[in-house]
């Protein structure tokens, strides 16, 4: 029968495994950074978000990035590489999302602060085009699914 971790155990467990989980991002990602740093405020604390393609003023696609790691690990960065095939590839505005992570964080926290900063995104228009915006995580990405993502209450 497994033994009972305390929550101090389950929160050092946590720590290690996201340490070994970056530190193999880090090792995989050793190319110059070609996006700038951001942070939103939402009602679970400021978000860290990484902008690509934001320096230019001509209207784009927003494509925004929701990492893997089931809400525990991986950063933003984690989709590094995929966002810059993107940005290749398509051009469009990228977002890659540093969500909060459990289980300092429990449920639902992850998910409603990665809402707040889609309608972030969404209301400041930030040179993005209307009609034109994409969400999506790692695994989705690979099987080509993508939700659109509108601002409720805005005209389409």
């Amino acid at each position: 029968m497994a033994k009972e971790m305390s929550q101090t155990q389950i929160f050092a467990r946590a720590k290690m495994l996201r340490g070994m989980a970056n530190f193999t991002v880090k090792l995989r990602n050793f190319k110059e950074p070609i996006c700038s740093v951001r942070s939103v405020k939402t009602k679970h604390g400021d978000v860290r978000v990484l902008e690509y393609s934001f320096d230019s003023k001509e209207p784009k696609p927003l494509f925004i990035d929701m990492h893997g790691g089931g809400f525990i690990l991986m950063t933003a960065e984690s989709d590094d590489e995929l966002n810059r095939y993107f940005l290749s590839r398509i051009g469009a505005r990228i977002i890659s999302i540093d969500s909060p992570k459990a289980p300092e964080n429990p449920y639902p926290c992850a998910v409603e602060a990665m809402h707040e900063v889609c309608l972030h995104y969404s209301k400041k228009r930030q040179g993005v085009r209307d009609r034109s915006q994409a969400c999506g995580n790692r695994r989705a990405q690979r099987r080509g699914s993508f939700v659109d993502c509108r601002v409720p209450g805005r005209q389409q």
